[in-house]
């Protein structure tokens, strides 16, 4: 398959840990879904994980090509599902996002996610559908 576009993002996971301590949840409302909060802060490391789905929206941005980076509302349109034992996410698009990607053709985005050291980086890739190759 063709690829529409890359995508790649690092994260701090100190700093999450410290938005959690000093705003708890509230500030993350704003760039996570429900279920990638529950999923997180279900978690051993919550800070960790939020730090991974946060790389990873930002590099699904960049891979789509996507505009409004100003916008929270829009990061909830990016939505992160892990795949356990992978490193692999999985991503699931709404709203306009999922709109755009219809509309230049991309039918799936290959995720990959690492940490080490106390920061995480994740990889998107953007893929074209096959009519489109």
């Amino acid at each position: 398959m063709a690829v529409f576009g890359v995508g790649i993002d690092v994260a701090d996971v100190a700093r999450f840990g410290r938005l959690l301590e000093r705003g708890g949840t509230g500030f993350a409302s704003h760039w996570f879904t429900a279920d990638e909060l529950a999923d997180s802060l279900g978690r051993v490391d919550p800070a960790r994980h939020l730090a991974q789905r946060f790389a990873a929206k930002e590099a699904v941005v960049k891979a789509l090509a996507l505009r409004w980076e100003h916008d929270a509302a829009r990061w909830l349109e990016i939505e992160v599902r892990a795949i356990p034992g992978t490193g692999r996410g999985q991503v699931q698009l709404h709203g306009t996002s999922r709109d755009w990607a219809a509309h230049v053709h991309v039918d799936e985005i290959l995720l990959t996610i690492s940490t080490t050291g106390g920061i995480t980086s994740a990889l998107a890739i953007a893929q074209l559908g096959p009519s489109t190759t």
